[in-house]
């Protein structure tokens, strides 16, 4: 499947999504996005952007838990089972109390911004 973190621009991963186990993988403690560019016989690159891990290793058999970024409004305060909200990061909407996950809210929308106060809280963008 192909992914990309929705945090950051197009631009990055040289403007292509890159082959992951699922859509969550953006989310995955293990995601660890590298270039792995390959040549043709005629001398041609061709970049290929993966998760460093799922080359390397493989994705491991027991997948951890993926971490979600919310947008923490009204709404996600006063959540509950069986609420809808959609991953900053991922894109992928959870269902509360039926999705196993682990979550961040976060007060901004912009995603920028979104990404400034991760880096502050040193958490893994």
């Amino acid at each position: 499947m192909l992914v990309r973190n929705l945090l950051y621009p197009k631009k990055d991963y040289l403007g292509q999504p890159i082959s992951a186990l699922s859509k969550i993988c953006p989310c995955m403690p293990c995601w660890q996005i590298y270039h792995f560019p390959t040549w043709n016989n005629l001398g041609k690159k061709i970049d290929h952007p993966e998760c460093w891990n799922k080359y390397h290793k493989g994705c491991p058999d027991f997948l951890p838990l993926p971490t979600h970024i919310f947008y923490n409004s009204k709404k996600f305060q006063n959540r509950k089972k069986g609420d809808r909200f959609k991953c900053l990061r991922c894109g992928q909407e959870i269902i509360f109390g039926i999705d196993a996950c682990n979550w961040i809210a976060v007060p901004y929308k912009n995603k920028e911004k979104v990404v400034e106060y991760l880096k502050k809280i040193k958490t893994r963008v």
